[in-house]
C-alpha cells in the first residue's frame, strides 16, 4: 500500500535546523571525503540524495546520521 507524502511545506523553525544540519553534514564530508558523489556511494545513499540533504532540502534520516557518524568519527549528536 502507497501512502502519498504530505505536500505540505515545514515549518520555518524546521527548516533552519535542516539547513544547519544539512551545514554541519558538509562541513564534515569535506573534511573526510572531498568528493561528495564517492562519499554517497559508500554510504549506500545516491548522489542526489547527499546533495539535497547538504543543501538543506531533505532531512536525513536517522540511519543515515548513524551511517555518517560511524564514517565520519563523529558523534550523532553532532550532527
Amino acid at each position: 500500500m502507497n501512502v502519498p507524502m504530505a505536500k505540505h511545506k515545514r515549518p520555518d523553525s524546521l527548516a533552519i535546523v535542516q539547513r544547519a544540519i544539512g551545514r554541519r553534514i558538509t562541513w564534515a564530508r569535506e573534511l573526510v571525503f572531498p568528493n561528495q558523489s564517492e562519499c554517497a556511494r559508500l554510504l549506500g545513499v545516491d548522489a542526489s540524495t547527499l546533495n539535497k540533504i547538504e543543501k538543506g532540502d531533505r532531512a536525513p534520516s536517522i540511519f543515515l546520521i548513524l551511517a555518517l557518524s560511524n564514517r565520519y568519527a563523529f558523534r550523532p549528536t553532532f550532527f
